[in-house]
């Protein structure tokens, strides 16, 4: 009788459910669970919410119209071109080598920003876009991609060269020979490299580079954790050892960056300084009033899911919600043209999802690739964003293809005579809202600043790797599988862990391959078995406007807990299985 009135009238004894559940955990943690254990687990705890994300509520289920590009194929398409050293064409080919051998002594392969690019090109062969190179290997890696070992080069080892040693610095920069100047452009290089070197931890030298970064990060960190103004400066000048405020913006939100560099180095070397300035970093986040959004430009993201992760790893408390809030909604950032994610349709297009100003209507192809790439992982640590992040990244993902020349017609972009050069391979660096009577327009800054002959944007477009990593199809063209390890770096022994979400307003089956080996589908967001012992294709269902994240374990795997995880054979299935 007691299960029965616990498992259909709960909300009449609230104070009586809450001490059965706090004695079951009792006597459940970190032992076998039992079978009726479980039974009532699962129906007595009912504070395993969905949350939302206010500006995502805006976007609609499906965006329209529904075209999702192979972002698998676009990356692939991506590489063949960019590291084609004989391409033929206009502003052909993209590639070239740099001989100065600075930092390290070898010959390095050199991209550009842009397509034509007047700055960094052959006849400057030692000037080109440490970001760019960068984001060409993180992203061709997530989809497969060997890049320590094609056409004969080790284009990994390469990019150890942005480790910025001849001038003392010791840090991942923008350039082999650089200054510093702008956090999110001194943090993120170093960020991608820490992504490269997870891929290929054995190439001689990758190791030793991540871990001199971090190094360099951490002493920038305890600098600033000391300092009145926290991380409210524009940059770190390694020189002198001091923040600096350049008179014109902050970007407070490099307290994300460098938490992000300084936790993914704990994960990897374990040595726990790097966690206290990982925290430092977070904890500045913490305690800034909702009314100070600190986005300046891609690395607030970072800190929602380390925020998530840390949560679930650490046992710390972080507002996860305050720091998607900021990251999605950027009316009050300390960026002039609030930067954030937008939420509605330009001229019969849908937009949303696009990251970039949300005040003069530009979005770009870089930040809103990395943004989801960003936010994915959440849904392993902290399943109540599943609904809200997988409708984000279907928006994302469908709307993205509005930075490519042939989703376009042609009067909505700037660089028609062009595009076939591009083999839409190369995406143009963003989309504004309206340019004369065309709306939107995809366009960028390069040819209105100089910089270069076209707006195809190479160190955008490199990122497109991570939607083909994280995107997969399913027998259902608008419920798409998306990755939720592939970019959770430095994560312990995990099993596949894919987030589904179902935008329709009906029930719909998807149909997930499951190899030869029989396997259990566990669902993080409904702490429930969907199937046991299955193996080859199976179907399972998906609500009406929600979400699954589906953990593929061995079939009768050994189920125990620890706090609040339930674990499968000792390794984590579920980081919020149980609440304390």
């Amino acid at each position: 009788m007691e299960v029965t009135l616990i498992k259909y009238n709960w909300r009449k004894y609230p104070t009586v459910v809450a001490i059965l559940i706090l004695l079951i955990l009792a006597l459940t943690a970190c032992r076998e669970v039992s079978e009726e254990d479980k039974l009532v687990l699962l129906e007595t705890d009912k504070r395993y919410k969905q949350i939302d994300i206010a500006r995502v509520e805006l976007m609609p289920n499906v965006p329209e119209p529904f075209k999702m590009r192979d972002w698998k194929e676009a990356a692939y398409s991506f590489d063949k071109l960019v590291f084609d050293f004989q391409a033929e064409g206009a502003l052909l080919p993209i590639i070239w080598w740099d001989k100065s051998r600075k930092n390290f002594d070898q010959d390095i392969f050199a991209l550009p920003a842009y397509m034509g690019d007047n700055r960094q090109n052959a006849d400057n062969p030692d000037v080109h876009e440490g970001i760019t190179a960068l984001a060409s290997i993180m992203g061709a890696t997530l989809v497969g991609i060997d890049k320590s070992d094609q056409d004969g080069n080790n284009y990994v080892k390469m990019v150890q060269n942005f480790y910025n040693k001849d001038n003392g610095l010791n840090i991942v920069l923008d350039s082999t020979s650089h200054n510093t100047g702008s956090f999110w452009y001194d943090l993120l290089p170093g960020m991608m490299f820490s992504m490269i070197t997870s891929s290929y931890p054995d190439i001689e030298g990758m190791d030793e580079v991540m871990r001199g970064n971090a190094d360099s990060w951490y002493e920038a960190a305890m600098v600033m954790e000391k300092d009145e103004q926290g991380f409210e400066y524009s940059y770190f000048n390694f020189k002198d050892m001091l923040p600096v405020n350049n008179g014109s913006h902050i970007e407070p939100d490099s307290s994300a960056g460098i938490a992000w560099t300084q936790y993914m180095a704990y994960q990897h070397y374990g040595d726990e300084k790097y966690l206290s300035a990982a925290k430092s970093g977070m904890n500045y986040l913490e305690q800034l009033p909702t009314s100070f959004n600190p986005y300046y430009e891609i690395l607030l993201p970072y800190g929602a899911y380390l925020a998530a992760r840390m949560n679930a790893e650490q046992g710390t408390s972080y507002n996860v919600h305050k720091i998607l809030d900021w990251s999605f909604n950027g009316d009050t950032s300390v960026r002039g043209d609030a930067w954030g994610v937008l939420a509605e349709k330009w001229g019969d297009m849908d937009v949303y999802g696009l990251s970039g100003g949300l005040t003069n209507g530009y979005a770009f192809a870089m930040n809103t690739y990395s943004m989801a790439g960003a936010l994915a992982p959440i849904t392993r640590y902290d399943a109540r964003y599943a609904r809200t992040i997988g409708k984000f990244i279907l928006n994302a993902a469908n709307n993205s293809r509005l930075f490519y020349a042939d989703e376009l017609p042609d009067d909505n972009q700037s660089d028609l005579d062009l595009k076939s050069f591009t083999q839409n391979a190369i995406a143009y660096e963003g989309l504004r809202r309206k340019w004369g009577l065309a709306e939107p327009f995809a366009t960028g800054d390069a040819r209105t600043q100089g910089w270069a002959r076209s707006n195809f944007s190479i160190y955008g477009s490199a990122w497109v790797g991570v939607l083909g990593g994280l995107i997969s199809p399913t027998n259902d063209e608008k419920i798409v599988q998306i990755d939720t390890v592939k970019t959770d770096y430095y994560h312990d022994d995990v099993y596949p862990t894919y987030l589904y979400y179902n935008p329709y307003d009906s029930t719909r089956d998807v149909t997930i391959e499951l190899g030869d080996h029989l396997v259990d589908l566990y669902d993080t967001v409904n702490k429930t078995y969907m199937t046991r012992n299955v193996s080859g294709s199976t179907t399972f269902s998906i609500g009406a406007d929600s979400a699954r994240v589906v953990v593929l374990v061995p079939a009768e795997g050994n189920m125990t807990t620890e706090g609040n995880r339930m674990l499968i054979n000792d390794v984590v299935v579920d980081y919020m299985r149980f609440r304390r």
